[in-house]
């Protein structure tokens, strides 16, 4: 009878032993498939990373740009203004000259 039980524990520790070393190797296999996950992401969010600088840089350059133009503008317009307001007086003094002789 000692020898019966001593036998059914032996098998029951090597089922147990079996379950164990299969939790061990699925547990490893999650870890190693948990690693490559963490690898892909980072490698995807330091491409994210590198493409958002990018699209800073070229956002900054065209700011840089706009502000650049605006001031070009800028300076169009009032030299524009200037030009029409000397056109005006000039076309002013004409129309006066023109007027006084024949009074």
């Amino acid at each position: 009878m000692v020898a019966d039980e001593v036998r059914n524990l032996a098998a029951r520790s090597a089922e147990a032993a079996q379950r164990a070393s299969e939790f061990i190797q699925r547990s490893q296999e999650a870890v190693s498939q948990g690693s490559e996950l963490v690898s892909r992401v980072t490698t995807a969010l330091t491409s994210v990373d590198q493409e958002s600088r990018k699209s800073d840089e070229f956002i900054r350059s065209i700011a840089a740009g706009t502000a650049e133009q605006a001031g070009a503008i800028s300076a169009v317009t009032k030299a524009v203004s200037e030009l029409a307001s000397k056109a005006i007086q000039s076309n002013g003094r004409t129309n006066r000259d023109l007027v006084q002789p024949s009074r």
